[in-house]
């Protein structure tokens, strides 16, 4: 059974030209950015904190291939993905959100936000985070 699962993932992967080699590295890349966020804050440009959100996309990508969800190994990385998610979504101001962004991951703004982040934040939206 496992070996099915891996032959499906290995297919969705080269369907949608996701760039990462296994669902443990995508989900790692994911755990690791958000730890980071957690623990640093962020200093750098909006638009650089929306690139480095881009690995949300890919993972939103496989979450969203029906024939994934029959597999028990799916299960666990879905619910390995929603921890993560409900870590970041702590980090976020509540109750603001960046509207023109499409999806959740995008909308919030960091509390811990520095620097380059936090002059964007405070120039874009009027939000003063130091």
């Amino acid at each position: 059974m496992e070996n099915d699962f891996l032959s499906e993932v290995a297919k969705v992967f080269s369907k949608r030209k996701i760039r990462y080699n296994s669902l443990q590295e995508l989900a790692s890349g994911w755990q690791t950015l958000v730890n980071d966020l957690a623990a640093d804050g962020y200093s750098d440009y909006l638009v650089e904190y929306d690139n480095d959100l881009s690995i949300r996309y890919q993972i939103e990508e496989v979450l969203s291939e029906k024939q994934l969800e029959v597999f028990p190994e799916f299960k666990a990385f879905q619910s390995h993905i929603e921890q993560i998610d409900n870590h970041l979504k702590d980090l976020f101001l509540p109750n603001v959100k960046r509207t023109e962004a499409a999806v959740w991951w995008c909308q919030g703004i960091l509390k811990n936000g520095t620097g380059d982040y936090a002059n964007d934040v405070k120039e874009v939206y009027g939000i003063d985070l130091e």
